[in-house]
């Protein structure tokens, strides 16, 4: 058992999470070491007694040689690859298998009957997973043309009709298995991806709940000697009014503001209260509050698809998220003027706030997700981290970006399995 569990180990494809191109590469010098060894200790021993010209045989064997040659030449480059490997290292390594494997069929045909058909599938299946876009329908073409050479050499009447219809036969079936592996590889791999993210945001969320029990613990400890120096400034306020006194009430205000906020941005998706709410009843409802304390804002709600009336979802702390959204919309905007969209995309609960305003400063788009950061004077920084780890506490994500020529988006996403 163990030894079979040691071949099969060997057999499957190693997985290289800092550079996948490495792990790729890797498995094919495998599949080629197996291939090789199945060519020198069974198939050339064989041919040796049924090619009847010696000259051919002498080219088989060559070919061979010329393939592990190549092999130790992948291999040492392999050994010294660094971090991140080019995707056409991939593509050239199955193109000359492929070249190769044509040579070999093109003599072995001559003497006795192989199934090619087999080994471009297995060529294709290769293709199909290991090269991404134009790089597997460009190495599909190439399999295609190798095949329909082999036909040729096979035939030689290849205009017959029979001929023609075998060969468009072969090579739809050709076609077919490609389209369907590469839609099962698209597949596999758009789920292995979001496999990844979960998992990232698990870490992020348990170092979260680790920064969240240091902040509950540094805000009490913090506030008491806070709250006796604004007592303290305050008094010295009432003798003597200065800019300075001014200024460090200012920032005792903004560290009180702060240390509040903190303790009610709550960083453990299992203390959210999920609640089946009827959504668009909800959001009118906070449209219409936020609007009480904004009158001269133009804020418009539209539904653009079909969204289920209810849903499950933490809505106290979600409304917490998007009244500072619109608050800093607000802020950023000279016309006052928001639009709230809601849809479905992909199965996700979509609401995307969108502003007329001057757009999100390179420094936020290109740092989005870190805390306390704001180009805002009185700002905390925490409005849009809160939000984002939130949101991606329940499985969804937020995302930012700017319109052109001036505006700013901010989309917030909830998964399907939120519905109620």
């Amino acid at each position: 058992m163990k030894y079979l569990s040691n071949i099969y180990t060997y057999l499957v494809m190693p997985i290289d999470e800092v550079d996948p191109e490495k792990g790729k590469i890797l498995w094919l010098i495998r599949l080629r070491w197996i291939f090789l060894f199945i060519q020198f200790f069974l198939v050339i021993p064989y041919l040796m007694t049924a090619f009847t010209n010696y000259r051919e045989l002498v080219f088989y064997v060559g070919v061979c040689c010329s393939l592990l040659a190549f092999n130790f030449v992948m291999f040492g480059i392999w050994k010294s690859m660094g971090r991140t490997t080019s995707a056409y290292l991939t593509f050239a390594s199955l193109l000359v298998d492929l070249i190769w494997f044509t040579l070999l069929f093109w003599l072995l045909i001559k003497v006795i009957s192989v199934p090619a058909e087999v080994i471009y599938f297995i060529h294709i299946t290769l293709g199909a997973i290991l090269l991404n876009g134009r790089k597997s329908l460009l190495f599909y073409l190439c399999i295609a043309l190798c095949f329909l050479i082999i036909q040729i050499s096979q035939n030689n009447y290849f205009l017959h009709s029979k001929f023609i219809s075998s060969a468009v036969f072969i090579q739809t079936i050709l076609l077919c298995v490609w389209v369907i592996t590469r839609s099962v590889s698209k597949y596999v791999f758009s789920q292995r991806e979001q496999l990844s993210q979960m998992k990232i945001y698990a870490e992020k969320m348990d170092r979260l709940r680790a920064i969240g029990a240091l902040t509950a613990g540094f805000s009490h400890e913090f506030a008491s000697p806070l709250n006796t120096v604004k007592l303290r400034l305050n008094r010295i306020a009432r003798k003597e009014k200065t800019e300075d006194t001014k200024a460090a009430l200012e920032a005792v205000d903004n560290c009180e503001k702060i240390i509040r906020y903190m303790n009610h941005a709550q960083l453990d998706n299992r203390d959210y209260i999920f609640q089946s709410v009827d959504l668009k009843s909800s959001l009118k409802e906070i449209t219409e509050s936020w609007i009480l304390d904004h009158p001269d804002a133009d804020l418009r709600f539209n539904i653009l698809s079909d969204v289920p009336t209810f849903i499950k979802l933490p809505i106290l702390n979600f409304s917490q998220g998007l009244l500072n959204i619109l608050d800093n919309a607000y802020e950023s905007n000279s016309n006052n003027r928001i639009r709230i969209d809601l849809s479905i995309e992909d199965s996700r609960l979509v609401v995307v706030i969108t502003d007329n305003g001057d757009g999100f400063s390179k420094d936020v788009l290109e740092r989005f997700g870190e805390p306390f950061l704001t180009t805002k004077k009185e700002g905390t920084g925490l409005g849009l981290y809160s939000f984002l780890m939130f949101a991606q506490s329940i499985g969804g994500n937020l995302v930012i970006s700017n319109l052109q020529p001036k505006g700013a988006v901010v989309k917030f996403m909830a998964p399907v399995g939120s519905y109620a």
